[in-house]
């Protein structure tokens, strides 16, 4: 395994003399985002091969999500691609626990990374696509694509969809992900935090954005992210099915014995950290209240804050019903054999979690507003699925087709939500820059 590891250090030095060692430092990284978001054009393929429409040529498509995901990290575009010419911001990775695998016969990105930046050996970035080297690109990728669809064995004839029509479908699927530069990711993965009643009132002195939102404060945010997962991941350090002996600890040796300690331990340092960007978020909230005074819009900021609690609120029930199903089903998921006295009760347990799924659907499909999430094939997939009374368990084996249909359907209902309380947030934080810029 040594050997190995070496071998593919070997391998990049000599590549890091021909190529640059900048070159291959961002061809590694750029990988982990090309291969995200190719997964993400796959999906955008299956959406919308619900509306019996599939792209013609997946390659351009892939290329432009790819670069619309860059630039809104602020990465730039140079000759069609991005360039990550400061990886470190872009990756941080604060996670405290490493968990080293005596097995891995090849070393992990971030450790060949360190390995490449050590030689100091770069070059200026190549102006030439890569598809150059094809005789007819545009002929390979139309053949590629074709094999992506082969699992597509329905032979209905599907509408073409072209990069300029794909670009469209992007832009209205991620047009409220962006919010205002001037957070600096602060709310990337932080909700604007409740306000109590006895807590809402205005400053006494008022704090402007540029002073609220610091490195410290964004940094704490991500912080707080990591450590989350982190603590999610001791959890299942904590199971007999990890098998993890030993693993790394903010750089220390541990063991799985040690883990409650450890759980405390960060339990404790998240209370503190949350409290810390409640006591921040309750000073942006006031400076805004104080700001609003002087156009008496108080009452109109307040409605829009607790408006968007109050649907970040509904998100969370509706991902905990889904989440119930997805457990009551887990048997099928996992390809476990079950009594079938078992998989009756599994699948009624999911009938019964999803009832109050289907009648909310039932509602949001007569509002207007379920055109501006779905698309009108998708809308049909939801209406065939709040009519049908599905058995998701048959005599002696599951009903595929009927769970395939449930798991669209809530996936789609899910999207709304999410896509409800992203647009929320956006607004009202366009409305916070508004109050405290300058």
């Amino acid at each position: 395994m040594a050997l190995s590891r070496q071998m593919e250090f070997h391998a990049d030095a000599v590549a890091a003399t021909a190529a640059g060692a900048n070159q291959l430092v961002n061809s590694l990284v750029k990988m982990d985002l090309a291969s995200a978001t190719y997964e993400g054009t796959l999906n955008y393929c299956t959406d919308l091969l619900t509306d019996n429409r599939r792209l013609d040529n997946l390659y351009p498509a892939h290329i432009h999500f790819m670069n619309q995901v860059a630039s809104s990290h602020d990465i730039p575009i140079e000759h069609g691609l991005p360039v990550f010419k400061n990886q470190e911001e872009f990756f941080v990775d604060k996670s405290k626990i490493v968990i080293k695998d005596q097995w891995a016969s090849h070393p992990a990105t971030h450790e060949r990374i360190e390995k490449l930046k050590s030689y100091g050996l770069n070059t200026e970035n190549a102006q030439t696509s890569t598809w150059s080297l094809f005789n007819d690109a545009k002929e390979v990728q139309i053949k590629m694509t074709e094999k992506v669809y082969e699992a597509d064995v329905t032979q209905v004839k599907r509408e073409m969809v072209g990069v300029h029509e794909f670009k469209q479908l992007i832009h209205d699927s991620t047009k409220y992900d962006k919010v205002p530069k001037a957070f600096k990711g602060y709310f990337d993965n932080h909700i604007p935090s409740i306000i109590e009643p006895e807590d809402d009132k205005a400053a006494t002195e008022q704090s402007r954005l540029k002073d609220l939102i610091t490195d410290k404060m964004v940094n704490l945010c991500k912080t707080l992210a990591a450590l989350e997962a982190d603590l999610n991941t001791l959890e299942w350090l904590k199971s007999p099915e990890s098998n993890v002996k030993t693993f790394e600890f903010q750089g220390v040796k541990r063991r799985p014995k040690e883990i409650d300690n450890i759980i405390k331990g960060v339990n404790e340092k998240l209370e503190a950290m949350r409290k810390t960007l409640a006591d921040h978020d309750l000073k942006m909230y006031q400076s805004c209240i104080l700001s609003a005074e002087k156009t008496s819009s108080q009452d109109a900021f307040r409605a829009q804050y607790q408006d968007m609690l109050n649907t970040t609120d509904r998100l969370f029930e509706v991902q905990t019903n889904i989440d119930k199903i997805n457990q009551s089903l887990a048997p099928l998921y996992q390809g476990q054999e079950v009594l079938i006295v078992d998989a009756e009760k599994f699948a009624m347990d999911a009938a019964i979690h999803e009832k109050p799924i289907k009648e909310d659907l039932k509602s949001l499909l007569l509002s207007d507003s379920c055109s501006k999430y779905w698309t009108e094939g998708e809308i049909n997939h939801l209406k065939q699925y709040v009519d049908e009374d599905d058995r998701y368990f048959l005599t002696n084996s599951w009903n595929e087709p009927a769970i395939e249909r449930m798991n669209k359907a809530l996936g789609l209902y899910n999207f709304y939500y999410l896509q409800t309380v992203k647009q929320k947030k956006q607004a009202l934080l366009l409305r916070i820059e508004q109050l405290l810029s300058d």
